[in-house]
């Protein structure tokens, strides 16, 4: 049976330095492809759904939101 993880994150560094304060309010410990790849080999997942997670893309402004958005999808697109 092929397992799969509904809930997975990942930050792209092009996502990270668009954060306010430069990411600083990030959680700890960051999400990288490194530890998703070490995470899903404990557990026995097969395939990931992956999203940023917090804090997200929308800061007040719709339009920088969009932007955010889309690094945020093509930093995971091109890692995963």
């Amino acid at each position: 049976m092929t397992r799969i993880d509904f809930h997975a994150h990942l930050l792209p560094q092009s996502y990270i330095e668009m954060l306010p304060n430069g990411g600083r309010m990030l959680p700890l410990p960051m999400p990288s492809k490194e530890n998703l790849l070490l995470m899903m080999e404990r557990c026995d997942f097969d395939a990931a759904v992956l999203s940023v997670g917090p804090p997200g893309a929308f800061f007040g402004d719709q339009g920088r939101a969009n932007e955010m958005a889309r690094a945020a999808n093509e930093g995971i697109a091109a890692v995963a």
